[in-house]
């Protein structure tokens, strides 16, 4: 039996590229810089960007996308689990893109 060398990455891009060009799909995009920016109140947060797309996908679509984000947070706490919890008890979404360091105490 001949073993093959597959190249991951490179199956990966084409799998990306191919449902791209089909035009039925749902994305999110999520990108989190390293540097913090005070804002008007005095706090510090982080701005991610995050983009969701969706061309012309179905419940079905949405759902496997709800149900990877579930697993992606699961992946994230099993590796990360101190990290999860600050994010938990310290920091707060104020609103879609936002995240605040500092979480006010008296709420």
């Amino acid at each position: 039996m001949e073993i093959y060398d597959v190249d991951m990455a490179e199956m990966e891009k084409q799998r990306y590229d191919s449902i791209k060009a089909s035009g039925k799909y749902a994305e999110i995009k999520i990108l989190v810089g390293a540097e913090a920016e005070k804002s008007e109140d005095g706090t510090m947060s982080k701005t991610p960007f995050i983009s969701t797309t969706m061309r012309d996908c179905s419940s079905e679509e949405v759902a496997c996308l709800y149900v990877s984000l579930k697993a992606v947070l699961q992946s994230l706490r099993d590796k990360y689990p101190v990290e999860c919890f600050l994010g938990d008890t310290i920091m707060e979404t104020t609103n879609y893109g936002t995240i605040n360091l500092s979480k006010d105490e008296e709420e």
